[in-house]
């Protein structure tokens, strides 16, 4: 059974879409799975400067969720784990997790170069689609650079005349290689609409139908859906987002999903995405021998195939991170019963509530053996300020 809690509502705002270096959090954090969730609900709302926050801990299918302030700005709402987000980057788990599915059908072979699968697509100055693989795509090792760049996710023409994954392909390859496959991680959105490109290829369908029928339908998600090029409403209730610093807020709910694509174009919310991370992580959605694949990191950046690795105070933990204009979000499992979906709907632009998202995580995933020590890898940190400071 679901159970809710809420506090009192207060401040709001903050801004990314990318990743960075490792936090430590510091010790005595309020315990979201003791008791203590309120507590910390309010104090990652306010360490974002954020409107509303969530946070869903999912323990043995039992699920308890604590919220702050509301969903908008000057609404009188309470958040609920129901309520649609934009994921973001977590929709790179999907995409990971079915071009996995696809591997153990024999219908991709992740050391395979993506030129076999998509001749022509992946070009560039100094780019040869015969040398990159899937593998490369899935653990953002391929060289090929990150099209969302601010003065591409925030063009105003792309708002009007939504882009198509073809453009943003071309938008990241343009700017020629950047290290030579598979010897460096660099995190790189085009990699994984490239890998929407191949799911599409390989299964004839639609990316988001692909998901619906690998994941959705199966695991029951209610509020989980892919938003296409043009679809900028979000229908339902939802959590409506923003940049800014209280009281000046510039909203972003309606923010052209095109310019995310397979990259982060997911809605979801804390009740699916944490029966999603809980299931992925747990083993049933892949084979033993491709979650295996899945959480090899590469060197000692602790990403492996559309997957983050953590240490907490009470052992290692799986999940990603989201960020596009007004949303943030972190979805983490151990593997055992345990899941936990942490949110606000404001953009960092001046705080950075890193510290304090490793302080929920941590909390969630651990209870009363948090002490406040959860390390997240570099691939887990969003850069906060990356749109203010452009």
């Amino acid at each position: 059974m679901n159970t809710k809690r809420r506090i009192v509502p207060g401040l709001a705002a903050m801004a990314a879409f990318g990743i960075a270096t490792t936090i430590v959090a510091p010790a005595c954090p309020a315990t979201a799975a003791d008791g203590d969730g309120d507590a910390q609900a309010g104090a990652l709302r306010q360490a974002a400067q954020s409107t509303g926050s969530i946070i869903t801990v999912r323990n043995d299918g039992s699920a308890t969720t604590y919220a702050s302030g509301s969903t908008s700005s000057g609404a009188n709402d309470e958040p609920t784990d129901a309520d649609k987000f934009r994921v973001a980057s977590n929709t790179k788990m999907y995409v990971s997790t079915i071009v996995l599915q696809l591997v153990e059908e024999g219908e991709v072979d992740l050391d395979e170069s993506i030129g076999t699968y998509l001749p022509g697509v992946v070009v560039g100055d100094g780019i040869d689609e015969n040398v990159i693989t899937v593998r490369n795509l899935l653990q953002h090792t391929s060289g090929i650079a990150d099209y969302a760049t601010p003065d591409v996710v925030f063009n105003p023409q792309y708002q009007w005349v939504p882009p198509k994954p073809a453009d943003l392909i071309r938008l990241g390859t343009r700017r020629g290689s950047q290290s030579k496959p598979g010897t460096a991680m660099a995190y790189s959105n085009t990699g994984y609409v490239i890998l929407g490109e191949l799911i599409e290829k390989i299964t004839g369908q639609r990316i988001g139908d692909v998901i619906d029928e690998r994941i959705v339908n199966p695991l029951g998600l209610e509020e989980t859906m892919y938003a296409y090029a043009g679809e900028k409403a979000i229908p339902g209730p939802h959590f409506s987002g923003y940049i800014g610093v209280p009281p000046l807020l510039f909203e972003t709910s309606g923010h052209e999903p095109g310019l995310f694509g397979s990259a982060g174009a997911l809605l979801s919310s804390g009740s699916d995405m944490t029966v999603f991370v809980d299931a992925l992580v747990g083993g049933d959605l892949l084979t033993e021998e491709s979650l295996a694949e899945m959480e090899t990191t590469f060197k000692d950046t602790g990403y492996g195939l559309g997957l983050f690795q953590l240490k907490t105070s009470c052992g290692v933990a799986w999940g990603h991170n989201g960020h596009v204009p007004g949303y943030l979000s972190y979805a983490i499992a151990d593997g055992d019963g345990r899941s936990m979906f942490a949110a606000v709907n404001t953009s960092p632009t001046v705080a950075d509530p890193s510290q304090q998202f490793a302080d929920t995580i941590d909390s969630a995933m651990c209870g009363s053996e948090s002490t406040g020590k959860a390390t997240l890898p570099k691939a887990a940190r969003v850069e906060f300020r990356r749109y203010a400071e452009r």
